[in-house]
């Protein structure tokens, strides 16, 4: 499948980012150049205008991955999709944000993600 649709993703680790990366563009996809902050995060979503963001929760930087959602959905209409070690319920009480779309638990089995990325590309509520 090629869909070309852009991915901005949000991991502040450099080795799962390069390995997310490749993952991407073998399903098809276009990544972005990834982000290790939400401050990076917030500028790379606004210039490069993702089809989706995939972002981990613990990010570094001064803002957290849900906080970081919350400032690009104010943005924007791009489709958010959340990972994170911790459980979904924990995540769920503090992360009621609109563009949320999704939420995964590390570790992120690929087929899993692959999925979510295929249902979101779908259906982009990018506005």
């Amino acid at each position: 499948m090629t869909t070309g649709k852009k991915i901005l993703l949000v991991e502040d680790d450099a080795l799962i980012s390069m390995a997310l990366g490749e993952q991407f563009r073998r399903w098809g996809y276009t990544p972005c150049e990834p982000a290790t902050t939400g401050e990076e995060a917030i500028r790379k979503a606004a210039a490069e205008q993702p089809d989706m963001i995939i972002m981990d929760v613990c990010i570094k930087g001064k803002m957290n991955g849900i906080e970081t959602a919350r400032e690009i959905s104010s943005r924007s209409r791009i489709p958010i999709i959340l990972m994170s070690g911790y459980s979904k319920s924990d995540i769920q009480q503090t992360a009621d944000i609109d563009c949320v779309v999704e939420f995964l638990s590390k570790p992120v089995e690929l087929d899993d993600l692959k999925n979510v990325i295929e249902s979101v590309a779908a259906k982009s509520c990018k506005v």
